[in-house]
């Protein structure tokens, strides 16, 4: 049986030790980026539909200190038109938009590419649309959301509800 020298076990330990603080550190920079968007917890209401007799709502919460969870809903009158559940996640050290909806078999899995105390930014780019997905807080209250790829582009306007 062969062992390995005093100075091989040093060097594999060292090794393992490098690797566990970056791995660490990387789960540190996914939380403090998930940290970075609680501008978004809260309930907002569509101001864009007011004309069209609809109505939609997004409502964000913490589920924990990795996760916060959304829900998505169009109406009109009360009738759901479309819903869907919405994550804001750390998995395998990285942040990551996921959406659930009806006519997607899986949840949809966008990488954050950019986030900060007003905006984030992350796209999927094998999904058919969208592709990239961007939240914008905006002046007094309003968030501005946009999801686009293939050439088109769909604009979502929100007010924060007190």
């Amino acid at each position: 049986m062969k062992y390995f020298s005093t100075t091989s076990l040093v060097v594999i330990a060292l090794l393992l030790v490098f690797t566990g603080c970056s791995l660490r550190r990387l789960q540190s920079v996914a939380i403090e980026q998930l940290q970075q968007l609680e501008w978004l917890l809260g309930r907002w209401e569509r101001s864009d539909l007011h004309q069209s007799g609809r109505q939609g709502i997004e409502i964000w919460e913490r589920r924990s200190p990795t996760a916060f969870i959304g829900h998505g809903v169009l109406l009109q009158n009360r009738d759901t038109l479309f819903q869907e559940r919405l994550r804001l996640l750390v998995k395998d050290r990285q942040l990551y938009f996921v959406a659930d909806v009806a006519h997607n078999k899986a949840s949809v899995f966008f990488k954050i590419q950019s986030a900060d105390q007003q905006h984030f930014a992350c796209e999927n780019p094998t999904h058919d649309f969208p592709k990239t997905i961007r939240y914008t807080l905006q002046s007094e209250g309003a968030l501005q959301a946009t999801a686009s790829g293939n050439g088109n582009k769909q604009e979502f306007l929100f007010r924060k509800i007190k």
